[in-house]
């Protein structure tokens, strides 16, 4: 392709910055942020929001431009019906004004150079289609970025699309599409497609509100050494999104479920940490217990717990381990309050709050919980019912499970899926985050995910 030089100033192109939008009001301010930040000149763009939540955002928007520069490049459109997700690229497409348009989502981060990056290489290199195959996203629950998988250069990602108007020419989203509308749009990905830096392009925020659950990409992900603090230099911005990793709660865990909490490690200071947690959450100090490990060996630690616990007859047992990170979101307080109180009306030995399952079935009944028949070893977070204390010693004691795994599938196991705990590093100092967020079936080879 011929290279074009940088564009000048006075014959920069007019940019349509495209946004559709559904029940995101808290995250609008913050997309309208973004656009105004931009380098490139506001008289030479515009946003263009679809929303079709069930309330207009009218009011919000109106607020929030009144006193911009050119609140007239501020378009806002809301529609009294739901429409797919394809059929309102669409539309939103259609109601675009510019000579290129730029796609940016409602609720993840863009640089202030965006646009004149884009808009540069596009022109510099003469294409009428760029995108990133590759993306970063910052998972909030774990507070750390991962970069996704690579699917083959033309399998790009719609938050980072940026195309002349000429190609739409060809192109056109499939209007049934509700999820993956790229396919349609880029012809089963054969369309020719520059490739943009995904750093420069977009930060994936992944989020309790997302339209589909990033937890399971990580499996598939390469964990970054880049921070948040890095990739978000604007500190209005940062604050919002550290807020969306220690969101307020509006309910605790039903902690009077567990008789004891037995907290292990042999680190004064995150026992100490991990203590003042628990109680800050509502845990009663009469429930907490705390104990070293036993020969450094996590087996025979929860070997001795569980002895202990069918010598004192404790009715159950959460055993957690002080090294574990704790996933502050209200998802995750919610599935663990829906188990505890369905245990209290079904026959149960077990059920995990962080573990590497192996081996599992969903529960069409019981959303956010699986049942578990292998796991591995050491667990981590794990609650025991009393009835469970002699199979369960038994098997701790067996050689088998030296090797680290444990099989319950003749007992009644669950977990929480995905984990409410989790581990950044394992005992040899591998990346293991995702093994805590994969899905049935996929198993990532120990720290291939971690990128230096």
């Amino acid at each position: 392709m011929s290279k074009r030089q940088p564009l000048k100033r006075g014959e920069l192109p007019f940019i349509s910055v495209v946004t559709p939008t559904w029940n995101r009001r808290e995250f609008l301010p913050y997309l309208l942020y973004m656009f105004q930040y931009q380098d490139y000149p506001a008289d030479r763009r515009e946003l263009v929001i679809l929303d079709d939540s069930p309330e207009s955002n009218a009011d919000l928007i109106a607020s929030l431009t009144r006193y911009s520069p050119h609140p007239e490049l501020i378009r806002y459109y809301h529609l009294s019906e739901r429409m797919t997700i394809g059929a309102k690229r669409n539309r939103v497409n259609e109601l675009a004004r510019g000579e290129y348009i730029v796609c940016m989502d409602d609720d993840d981060f863009y640089r202030a150079d965006k646009l004149s990056y884009t808009i540069n290489e596009m022109r510099r290199n003469n294409a009428s289609f760029a995108a990133c195959n590759v993306i970063p996203i910052w998972y909030s629950h774990v507070n750390r970025i991962f970069m996704s998988s690579d699917n083959g250069a033309r399998n790009v990602l719609n938050g980072t699309f940026a195309y002349h108007r000429n190609f739409l020419k060809k192109h056109r989203y499939d209007d049934s599409a509700t999820l993956g509308e790229e396919l349609g749009f880029t012809n089963h990905f054969t369309a020719p497609v520059l490739l943009l830096d995904p750093w420069r392009s977009i930060l994936c925020v992944s989020h309790s509100s997302n339209t589909f659950d990033k937890d399971f990409v990580l499996g598939s992900c390469e964990a970054q050494r880049v921070t948040l603090d890095e990739a978000v230099p604007d500190s209005f911005l940062r604050k919002f999104y550290q807020r969306l990793h220690q969101a307020p709660l509006s309910q605790q865990p039903n902690w009077a479920f567990f008789h004891r909490v037995v907290l292990v490690g042999d680190d004064a200071n995150l026992l100490t940490a991990f203590s003042q947690r628990l109680l800050d959450a509502g845990l009663s100090l009469a429930q907490l217990e705390q104990m070293a490990p036993v020969e450094n060996d996590s087996r025979l630690t929860h070997l001795a717990v569980t002895q202990r616990a069918q010598r004192e007859q404790w009715p159950n047992y959460l055993l957690l381990d002080s090294r574990l990170d704790w996933v502050r979101q209200q998802r995750c307080i919610d599935a663990l309050n829906r188990l505890l109180r369905a245990l209290d009306h079904i026959a149960w030995d077990g059920f995990h709050l962080a573990a590497e399952i192996e081996a599992g079935h969903l529960l069409s009944q019981l959303e956010g919980v699986i049942s578990a028949t292998v796991q591995s070893l050491p667990h981590l977070a794990c609650c025991v019912n009393q009835q469970a204390y002699a199979p369960l010693i038994e098997r701790l004691q067996d050689q088998l499970t030296a090797a680290g795994y444990l099989n319950t599938a003749d007992l009644r196991w669950f977990a929480l899926y995905p984990s409410m705990f989790f581990r950044s590093e394992d005992d040899d100092g591998q990346a293991c985050t995702a093994r805590f967020f994969r899905k049935l079936g996929v198993v990532p080879h120990v720290g291939a995910q971690e990128q230096p």
